[in-house]
C-alpha cells in the first residue's frame, strides 16, 4: 500500500489497486475555530453553546481504496480537548477516538444517499481533511464534566462545590408541585 504524508487532499485516479494510506496532521487551532463557530455567530453573540479548545496534535490516519468511482475510507483520530466543566464551570479535559468508515461516491446521478456513512465528491480531488473534520464536529460532546463525581455549584449562591461548603437552606422538593408527580401511582399491566 502507497503511503502519503503530510498531504490531505487526493487526487481519486492517484488511489493505487491496493489502495493509499494518508497520514496528515489537523492544525488544533484551526479546529478550535471551527468546533465554535456557532457559538461566536454574530448576531447572538455567545449563545450558551460549549467552547471547545484542541491544544495538542490532531494527527490523522487513513486508508483509501478506489472500486470504479467509489472511494471507501477507513481511518481513526485520537483528539481531546479542553472545556468548561457542564457541572461546575471549571476546566474538563476530554478524549476520544474517532473512528471513520465511510462511502464517497462522485456527486451527480441518482447516488445521493443522505446517511453519515456515505459522502461525495466534487471533480478528481478529495480533501481528506474536510471530511475528517465534518465527522469530528458532529462526534463532538455537548456536556462535558471534570470528573464523574463533580459536585456542581450552588443553585441558590453560585460556590463551586467541589471546592468549598456553602451555607445555604436546601430548598426541598415538594412532590405534589412536581409536574410529574402523579405519574408515580400509575399501574401499568
Amino acid at each position: 500500500m502507497r503511503v502519503i504524508k503530510n498531504i490531505s487532499k487526493v487526487r481519486v485516479t492517484d488511489i493505487p489497486a491496493e489502495g493509499l494510506k494518508v497520514d496528515f496532521p489537523l492544525d488544533p487551532s484551526e479546529v478550535s475555530k471551527r468546533a465554535n463557530d456557532p457559538a461566536d455567530a454574530k448576531e447572538g453573540g455567545d449563545i450558551g453553546l460549549p467552547r471547545y479548545n484542541f491544544e495538542a496534535p490532531l494527527d490523522v490516519s487513513l486508508e483509501l481504496s478506489l472500486e470504479s468511482s467509489t472511494v471507501y475510507l477507513k481511518g481513526s483520530l485520537p483528539y481531546s480537548f479542553t472545556t468548561a466543566c457542564s457541572r461546575c464551570l471549571g476546566t474538563a479535559t476530554y478524549s476520544d477516538l474517532l473512528d471513520l468508515n465511510m462511502i464517497l461516491k462522485k456527486k451527480g446521478g441518482d447516488n445521493e444517499d443522505d446517511d453519515v456513512g456515505f459522502g461525495h465528491y466534487v471533480g478528481e480531488d478529495i480533501d481528506c481533511s474536510i471530511v475528517v473534520s465534518e465527522h469530528l464536529m458532529l462526534k463532538l460532546p455537548y456536556s462535558v464534566v471534570c470528573s464523574a463525581d463533580c459536585k456542581g455549584l450552588c443553585a441558590s449562591c453560585g460556590k463551586n462545590l467541589n471546592k468549598e461548603l456553602c451555607t445555604c437552606e436546601k430548598v426541598e422538593v415538594v412532590e405534589k408541585l412536581t409536574p410529574l408527580a402523579a405519574l408515580k401511582n400509575i399501574k401499568i399491566q
